[in-house]
């Protein structure tokens, strides 16, 4: 299922949250001891939902009116909300100092 949220997202204030480069992520990598991989494949459905946003991307179908639970993707601000997430979670992990 597709659902398309570009009148949405008309309606929708952009967050101010700034998303990193990744230039400015692979900095200092060469002097780095360990990598870590995390798969983040589906990390947008692990966000609840506010009850105003699930009002907001609430959507009808042949089945019936339906409320997102979790984040989905398509919102305008779906990126910026999962982005200061993953960095609250990795917060003191991402670009330590070097010794």
């Amino acid at each position: 299922m597709c659902i398309d949220y570009r009148v949405v997202n008309m309606f929708i204030k952009l967050s101010n949250y700034p998303l990193p480069l990744i230039d400015d992520l692979l900095i200092g990598f060469e002097s780095a001891m360990w990598f870590m991989s995390l798969d983040m494949a589906s990390g947008f459905w692990a966000i609840r939902m506010t009850e105003r946003a699930k009002l907001i991307s609430a959507f009808v179908c042949p089945f019936g009116h339906f409320q997102w639970v979790r984040m989905p993707f398509g919102l305008k601000n779906a990126p910026l909300v999962y982005q200061a997430v993953i960095n609250n979670c990795l917060w003191g992990f991402v670009r330590l100092p070097p010794k």
